[in-house]
Protein backbone atom coordinates (compact mmCIF):
# COMPACT_ATOMS: atom_id res chain seq x y z
CA UNK A 1 0.00 0.00 0.00
CA UNK A 2 2.67 2.34 0.86
CA UNK A 3 3.26 3.59 -2.85
CA UNK A 4 -0.81 3.99 -3.43
CA UNK A 5 -2.84 7.11 -2.11
CA UNK A 6 -5.97 5.33 -2.58
CA UNK A 7 -7.66 1.86 -1.50
CA UNK A 8 -10.95 0.20 -1.58
CA UNK A 9 -12.09 -2.32 0.54
CA UNK A 10 -14.73 -4.69 -0.70
CA UNK A 11 -16.59 -6.89 1.74
CA UNK A 12 -14.10 -7.72 4.08
CA UNK A 13 -11.67 -6.61 6.57
CA UNK A 14 -8.32 -4.65 6.67
CA UNK A 15 -5.77 -4.67 9.08
CA UNK A 16 -3.19 -3.03 11.04
CA UNK A 17 -1.54 -1.91 8.01
CA UNK A 18 -4.34 -0.55 6.38
CA UNK A 19 -5.14 1.61 9.46
CA UNK A 20 -1.52 2.75 9.79
CA UNK A 21 -1.51 3.57 5.98
CA UNK A 22 -4.56 5.60 6.47
CA UNK A 23 -3.58 7.10 9.62
CA UNK A 24 -0.19 8.16 7.19
CA UNK A 25 -2.39 9.64 4.61
CA UNK A 26 -3.61 6.73 2.04
CA UNK A 27 -7.57 7.74 1.72
CA UNK A 28 -9.73 4.59 1.77
CA UNK A 29 -13.22 3.79 0.36
CA UNK A 30 -15.49 0.86 1.82
CA UNK A 31 -18.25 -0.70 0.10
CA UNK A 32 -20.61 -2.66 1.98
CA UNK A 33 -19.22 -4.76 4.78
CA UNK A 34 -15.94 -3.33 4.70
CA UNK A 35 -17.32 -0.49 6.57
CA UNK A 36 -17.84 -2.70 9.09
CA UNK A 37 -14.22 -2.94 9.81
CA UNK A 38 -13.06 0.80 9.42
CA UNK A 39 -15.63 1.84 11.56
CA UNK A 40 -16.48 -0.74 14.43
CA UNK A 41 -12.60 -2.43 14.53
CA UNK A 42 -10.46 0.02 12.76
CA UNK A 43 -12.29 3.01 14.35
CA UNK A 44 -11.52 5.23 11.74
CA UNK A 45 -14.25 7.46 12.00
CA UNK A 46 -16.55 8.51 14.86
CA UNK A 47 -19.46 6.20 13.88
CA UNK A 48 -20.67 3.02 14.04
CA UNK A 49 -22.40 0.26 11.60
CA UNK A 50 -25.47 -1.23 13.72
CA UNK A 51 -26.01 -4.42 10.68
CA UNK A 52 -28.09 -3.25 7.62
CA UNK A 53 -29.73 -5.92 4.74
CA UNK A 54 -31.98 -5.14 1.82
CA UNK A 55 -33.89 -2.27 0.96
CA UNK A 56 -35.13 -2.46 -2.13
CA UNK A 57 -33.61 -3.01 -6.22
CA UNK A 58 -32.89 0.67 -7.41
CA UNK A 59 -33.39 2.55 -4.66
CA UNK A 60 -32.60 5.97 -4.40
CA UNK A 61 -29.14 7.43 -2.82
CA UNK A 62 -29.31 11.35 -2.40
CA UNK A 63 -26.00 12.76 -2.27
CA UNK A 64 -25.90 15.40 0.54
CA UNK A 65 -24.40 19.22 0.86
CA UNK A 66 -21.07 17.57 2.02
CA UNK A 67 -20.88 14.85 -0.61
CA UNK A 68 -21.31 17.90 -3.42
CA UNK A 69 -19.17 19.97 -1.73
CA UNK A 70 -16.56 16.83 -1.90
CA UNK A 71 -17.39 16.11 -5.75
CA UNK A 72 -19.59 13.05 -5.58
CA UNK A 73 -22.43 14.44 -7.47
CA UNK A 74 -20.68 15.54 -10.58
CA UNK A 75 -21.94 13.87 -13.80
CA UNK A 76 -24.79 11.58 -12.18
CA UNK A 77 -28.13 12.75 -11.35
CA UNK A 78 -29.18 13.51 -7.92
CA UNK A 79 -30.28 11.40 -6.10
CA UNK A 80 -29.61 8.52 -8.22
CA UNK A 81 -29.81 5.24 -8.43
CA UNK A 82 -28.01 1.92 -9.55
CA UNK A 83 -30.45 -1.16 -10.00
CA UNK A 84 -28.98 -4.19 -8.38
CA UNK A 85 -26.09 -1.95 -6.64
CA UNK A 86 -28.14 -0.02 -4.56
CA UNK A 87 -30.44 -2.49 -3.15
CA UNK A 88 -28.22 -3.24 0.16
CA UNK A 89 -27.05 -1.27 2.79
CA UNK A 90 -25.47 -0.75 6.25
CA UNK A 91 -27.11 0.86 8.90
CA UNK A 92 -24.86 3.65 10.48
CA UNK A 93 -25.52 4.98 13.69
CA UNK A 94 -23.23 7.06 16.54
CA UNK A 95 -22.28 9.50 14.15
CA UNK A 96 -19.79 11.59 15.77
CA UNK A 97 -18.61 15.50 15.51
CA UNK A 98 -16.28 15.33 12.69
CA UNK A 99 -18.17 12.76 10.41
CA UNK A 100 -19.90 13.79 7.37
CA UNK A 101 -22.83 12.25 5.58
CA UNK A 102 -22.10 12.61 2.28
CA UNK A 103 -25.28 10.54 1.06
CA UNK A 104 -28.81 9.55 1.93
CA UNK A 105 -31.13 6.82 1.17
CA UNK A 106 -35.02 7.16 1.83
CA UNK A 107 -36.15 7.68 4.88
CA UNK A 108 -33.22 10.61 5.62
CA UNK A 109 -30.93 7.56 6.85
CA UNK A 110 -27.28 7.93 6.34
CA UNK A 111 -25.64 6.00 3.20
CA UNK A 112 -21.91 6.84 3.07
CA UNK A 113 -20.41 8.74 5.30
CA UNK A 114 -16.73 10.58 4.97
CA UNK A 115 -13.86 12.44 7.13
CA UNK A 116 -10.55 12.64 8.07
CA UNK A 117 -8.57 9.98 10.23
CA UNK A 118 -5.23 11.53 11.16
CA UNK A 119 -3.43 12.48 7.89
CA UNK A 120 -5.42 10.10 5.83
CA UNK A 121 -9.43 10.22 4.52
CA UNK A 122 -12.09 7.42 4.91
CA UNK A 123 -15.23 7.13 2.70
CA UNK A 124 -17.38 4.71 4.34
CA UNK A 125 -19.84 3.86 1.52
CA UNK A 126 -22.48 1.49 3.15
CA UNK A 127 -24.07 0.91 -0.41
CA UNK A 128 -23.49 -2.84 -1.81
CA UNK A 129 -22.05 -0.97 -5.03
CA UNK A 130 -19.88 -3.66 -6.19
CA UNK A 131 -23.15 -5.59 -6.46
CA UNK A 132 -24.33 -6.70 -10.33
CA UNK A 133 -20.61 -6.60 -11.41
CA UNK A 134 -20.75 -3.09 -11.00
CA UNK A 135 -23.13 -2.33 -13.18
CA UNK A 136 -24.56 1.05 -14.74
CA UNK A 137 -22.69 4.49 -15.61
CA UNK A 138 -23.94 5.98 -12.75
CA UNK A 139 -22.67 3.93 -10.43
CA UNK A 140 -18.99 3.71 -12.65
CA UNK A 141 -19.07 7.43 -12.35
CA UNK A 142 -19.71 7.57 -8.51
CA UNK A 143 -16.50 5.26 -7.87
CA UNK A 144 -14.65 7.87 -9.84
CA UNK A 145 -16.05 10.90 -8.39
CA UNK A 146 -14.68 9.02 -4.86
CA UNK A 147 -11.52 8.52 -6.30
CA UNK A 148 -11.31 12.20 -7.85
CA UNK A 149 -13.54 13.94 -5.77
CA UNK A 150 -13.20 12.88 -2.31
CA UNK A 151 -9.73 11.67 -2.48
CA UNK A 152 -8.36 13.99 -4.75
CA UNK A 153 -6.59 15.74 -2.38
CA UNK A 154 -4.48 13.06 -0.69
CA UNK A 155 -1.66 13.00 -2.38
CA UNK A 156 1.61 14.20 -0.86
CA UNK A 157 2.76 15.64 -4.59
CA UNK A 158 3.45 19.49 -4.21
CA UNK A 159 0.93 19.99 -7.48
CA UNK A 160 -2.24 18.85 -8.52
CA UNK A 161 -2.66 15.07 -9.03
CA UNK A 162 -3.66 14.52 -12.77
CA UNK A 163 -7.64 13.04 -13.39
CA UNK A 164 -8.09 9.36 -13.44
CA UNK A 165 -7.98 9.54 -17.61
CA UNK A 166 -3.89 10.84 -17.76
CA UNK A 167 -3.03 8.22 -14.38
CA UNK A 168 -1.71 4.46 -15.43
CA UNK A 169 -4.73 2.94 -13.23
CA UNK A 170 -3.59 -0.59 -11.97
CA UNK A 171 -5.34 -2.98 -9.82
CA UNK A 172 -4.00 -4.78 -6.63
CA UNK A 173 -5.68 -7.43 -5.01
CA UNK A 174 -4.41 -7.91 -2.10
CA UNK A 175 -3.04 -11.48 -0.89
CA UNK A 176 -6.48 -11.98 0.89
CA UNK A 177 -8.58 -10.65 -1.99
CA UNK A 178 -10.19 -7.84 0.02
CA UNK A 179 -9.11 -5.16 -0.27
CA UNK A 180 -7.92 -3.02 -4.02
CA UNK A 181 -5.87 -0.52 -4.19
CA UNK A 182 -6.25 1.72 -6.95
CA UNK A 183 -2.50 2.40 -7.90
CA UNK A 184 -2.39 6.39 -7.78
CA UNK A 185 1.33 6.76 -7.61
CA UNK A 186 2.52 9.99 -6.41
CA UNK A 187 3.77 11.80 -8.79
CA UNK A 188 4.30 15.59 -9.81
CA UNK A 189 3.08 16.85 -12.99
CA UNK A 190 5.85 17.85 -15.70
CA UNK A 191 5.73 21.87 -16.67
CA UNK A 192 7.72 22.91 -19.43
Amino acid sequence: LAANDIAILLRGNGNADVSSWVRGGGCLITEWTGADWALNSANLLDASVSGGGGVGTGTSVTITADGIAAGLAEGIPNPYSAGPASEFFRDFTGIGTGVSIMATRPGDEPAILGGAFSSGLVLANGIDWADGSFSGDDNRQFLLNSVEGFCGGVSNSAEPVPGLSAMGLTLLVGLTGLIAAFGFQRRRQMTA
